[in-house]
């Protein structure tokens, strides 16, 4: 009797150290499922703010897109107005050669005119002499 007795107590012990195990493990296992449940929650946060910076991203880029068209548009008429501005300038050096031409040809009109009037005068006193 004594040695199923002290088979016994042997399973006896063997078996609490198997509860100590399993109860050890069990709360382990519930570590576990806290950790990957903190996990989860972190992971589903991070992608929520991936979405949204995804989301203002495409914003940034639509606005990028925007500001492109606008800087080529404004580049557009800065050319148009360096061109205009050449033309101005082109018709401005053409007005002032005419006028340089007009100036002169009004200085010979005059000079011819102080001409005339001297040769009237001179035929005046030529008729009054007479």
């Amino acid at each position: 009797m004594s040695q199923p007795l002290a088979e016994l107590e042997k399973l006896q012990a063997e078996l609490v150290v198997t509860k100590d195990s399993v109860i050890e493990a069990h709360q382990k296992l519930r570590e576990e499922r806290r950790v990957s449940y903190d996990i989860k929650i972190a992971l589903r946060s991070t992608e929520e703010k991936l979405t949204t910076c995804r989301e203002d991203l495409g914003k940034t880029l639509d606005l990028l897109d925007a500001e492109k068209v606008k800087f080529a548009t404004t580049q557009l008429l800065l050319e148009d107005a360096q061109r205009s501005a050449a033309e101005s300038q082109a018709a401005l050096s053409n007005a002032e050669a005419k006028l340089e031409e007009v100036r002169a040809d009004r200085k010979v009109i005059y000079e011819l005119t102080i001409m005339l009037q001297e040769q009237v005068k001179s035929g005046q006193s030529e008729l009054e002499s007479e």
